[in-house]
């Protein structure tokens, strides 16, 4: 009897210990291992596949990683803070946290309430504070970063899913937040493409990304003595072409095309065209000795604007 009455009191006391560390862990904000780590899909624009990158199409890149901060519930019980969390592309279109040694980064929502998660590509930074100035990233586009294999860098995308549930998986479906333009080149009447050097003059190529809001805005003021250089080479068979991924601006008249091929430089200042986000603005560049022309391109995942014409000739 006496025993029986020692193990009951037992029970009771670690019942009540347990009860107590819960709270406590419950208050001090720890994560409650009770919860679910949420589900992560991430989709981009619901397009189709282009190019196997993004700038271009709307595959994830096998390392792709995002960042996921959560804001507070509209109910229920307080959230832990989670700001820039890193999650890498896993199987299809799913996300998995990265850990970091005994670190446990997963995201786990409580209580009934409902959240808003904001999230970002590419990731910066680390796990628990913002990129850049309080989430804003301040960078400038160079030419080196428009080839196929670093442009992704450069191609932020954003995304927000709201009345997120705790036990509701996360479906992020991510829109491109910069502009982009494609130059498609053709030759005719006796003109040929070769390997090409592309100039384009008078960009803005200084901007910002808000990791809170989606918003890429371009550097205020005119950028006279800028020059984005991209070469390009001569496929063996198909198209010749370049994507040139920029910040959101207004593109004034004073933009100047130049071409050096072939040992000629053929120039003409392009339309004036407002960049906007996830927009593609395309054209076919066709050279036809003394001149060059230009009209759009079609690409699956992007807004595209009407076509412009444009005619160069040979710089003498």
């Amino acid at each position: 009897m006496k025993t029986s009455m020692k193990n009951m009191y037992l029970a009771v006391a670690m019942a009540v210990s347990l009860a107590f560390t819960a709270c406590s862990d419950d208050e001090s904000g720890k994560a409650d291992r009770a919860y679910n780590p949420i589900e992560i899909l991430g989709t981009i624009n619901d397009a189709t596949d282009v190019q196997n990158t993004r700038a271009v199409g709307s595959n994830w890149g096998a390392d792709d990683r995002i960042g996921v901060t959560v804001d507070g519930p509209t109910s229920g019980n307080a959230v832990d803070t989670y700001i820039n969390i890193q999650y890498r592309k896993d199987n299809g279109n799913a996300f998995r946290v990265v850990n970091e040694g005994s670190v446990d980064n997963n995201i786990r929502l409580k209580g009934d309430g409902a959240y808003t998660l904001a999230a970002y590509y590419p990731y910066q930074g680390e796990n628990g504070a913002l990129p850049g100035e309080e989430g804003v990233i301040t960078k400038k586009i160079s030419g080196a970063e428009q080839s196929v294999d670093k442009q992704p860098q450069i191609d932020f995308l954003f995304a927000e899913a709201t009345e997120v549930y705790a036990d509701s998986p996360v479906t992020f479906n991510f829109t491109h937040r910069m502009a982009k333009i494609i130059l498609r080149f053709a030759a005719k009447n006796g003109a040929t493409l070769n390997d090409m050097t592309v100039h384009l003059k008078s960009l803005q190529l200084e901007g910002t990304f808000d990791v809170n809001t989606g918003e890429a805005v371009a550097k205020e003021g005119a950028t006279p003595d800028s020059e984005l250089t991209v070469d390009v080479a001569k496929p063996s068979e198909g198209e010749m072409n370049v994507s040139i991924i920029l910040f959101p601006q207004e593109m004034t008249e004073s933009v100047l095309l130049e071409v050096r091929m072939n040992n000629e430089t053929y120039t003409e200042y392009v339309p004036a065209q407002n960049l906007l986000a996830g927009h593609a603005y395309p054209y076919n560049v066709t050279f036809e000795n003394p001149a060059m022309t230009i009209k759009t391109a079609e690409i699956a995942d992007w807004v595209e604007e009407d076509e412009k014409d444009v005619t160069a000739s040979v710089t003498e």
